[in-house]
C-alpha cells in the first residue's frame, strides 16, 4: 500500500486538502496519508470528502514546530515556514519502507500507483534513496551550481518526491539540514530545495515529468500527466495565476469539497488590486459571468486579509 506525505501550516490548509482530494479520486487502490503541520492535531479541519473517501485506507497527523529555527528567505514570499517542515520528517513519519511526498501545488490528474511503484523497483535496483526530477542541468546558464557548490549536473525541482524512508535517515537529512540552513542562508533561492539538492548532489534517481510536470503549455500537450504541479509564484489560487493552465481543474476539485466556487487567496491587497486591473486591462479577465465571479471571490479574498490582519 503506498504512503504519501503532506507539509503544510494553516496558509495552505485548504490548497492542502484539494491536492489530497484529487490523489484519493484518481488512485486505483487505497492510500495512507501523513500531515505534517503546525495546526493542532485536534483542531486541523479535515473535510468528510477526505475522511471517509472509498481511496483513503489510513490518515495521520503529525504537529511540528520550529519556532527554535532561524528560517531564511521566507520575507514577502509566496511560501511560509511548511516548505522546511520535510526536512524533519524522520522525527515524525514512522516508516520503514518508501514514500511519496507531494508538495500542496500538486494536482492529481491520473491514477499515480503503477507509475510510483516502478520508481520503487528503479531505487532499490540502483541503490538510490530518493527520486526526483531534475529542472536545470549545468551549462544552461543558471548559477545555481556555483552558488551551492554542488558537483553534479543536475538541479531538481522537490516538488514530488519518491523516496525511501530507511535510507533517508541514514543521510541524516535532518542534521544536515540543521546545518546548511546557517550555511546556504545568504546563498540559497528556494529554501527546503537548495538544501536537498546539495544533500543528494547527483545521488537521485531521475524522476518522470508524468510525475511532475510544470509545464505551462495547452493541455493538450500533455495527455500523459500524472501529477501537475503549480511551481512558481502564480498558483490557481491568486489573482493572475487563476487562468493558467489546469486551474479550472483545481477549482472544481475545491469545489467539490468547499461548496465555493473559486478559491483565491489574497496576502497582500496593494498587489491583489494592481493584479486586478492587470489582468482586465490585459483581457486575460473579462467580464463576463465568470470573470465577474472570480472577481467576487478575489475581493472576498481581500476582504478576509483585511480581517486578518486587522
Amino acid at each position: 500500500m503506498l504512503d504519501f506525505i503532506y507539509c503544510f501550516d494553516s496558509n495552505y490548509l485548504r490548497q492542502a486538502m484539494t491536492s489530497i482530494y484529487s490523489l484519493l479520486d484518481n488512485v486505483s487502490e487505497p492510500i495512507n496519508i501523513h500531515i505534517i503541520t503546525n495546526i493542532d492535531k485536534e483542531k486541523i479541519q479535515i473535510p468528510e470528502q477526505i475522511l471517509f473517501h472509498q481511496s483513503l485506507n489510513e490518515s495521520s497527523v503529525h504537529q511540528i514546530n520550529l519556532s527554535n529555527l532561524e528560517l531564511y528567505n521566507l520575507k514577502s514570499a509566496h511560501v511560509t515556514e511548511a516548505t522546511f517542515y520535510r526536512l524533519f520528517l524522520e522525527d515524525h513519519i514512522n516508516l520503514n519502507g518508501y514514500a511519496t511526498y507531494l508538495d500542496c501545488d500538486i494536482l492529481c490528474l491520473r491514477d499515480p500507483v503503477k507509475l510510483i511503484k516502478q520508481i520503487y523497483n528503479k531505487l532499490e535496483k540502483n541503490n538510490l534513496p530518493v527520486s526526483f526530477n531534475t529542472e536545470i542541468k549545468r551549462g544552461q546558464g543558471y548559477d545555481y551550481f556555483e552558488k551551492l557548490d554542488l558537483k553534479g549536473s543536475r538541479y531538481f525541482n522537490a516538488g514530488v518526491m519518491v523516496f525511501n524512508l530507511t535510507s533517508w535517515k541514514k543521510f541524516k537529512v535532518k542534521s544536515s539540514a540543521i546545518d546548511l540552513i546557517s550555511i546556504l542562508k545568504d546563498k540559497a533561492l528556494f529554501w527546503d530545495q537548495d538544501i536537498l539538492n546539495v544533500i543528494f548532489d547527483e545521488k537521485f534517481y531521475e524522476l518522470p515529468v508524468e510525475l511532475n510536470s510544470r509545464s505551462r503549455f495547452d493541455e493538450k500537450y500533455d495527455k500523459n500527466i500524472i501529477f501537475h504541479h503549480f511551481s512558481g509564484k502564480y498558483k490557481p489560487w491568486t489573482v493572475r495565476g487563476i487562468s493558467q493552465k489546469n486551474s479550472s481543474l483545481f477549482h472544481k476539485m475545491y469545489q467539490k469539497i468547499y461548496g465555493q466556487k473559486y478559491l483565491i487567496s489574497v496576502s497582500n491587497n496593494k498587489n491583489a488590486l494592481k493584479q486586478i486591473i492587470e489582468e482586465i486591462s490585459t483581457s486575460k479577465l473579462k467580464l463576463n459571468k465568470k470573470g465577474l465571479e472570480i472577481l467576487f471571490y478575489a475581493f472576498m479574498g481581500i476582504l478576509r486579509n483585511i480581517k486578518k490582519n486587522g
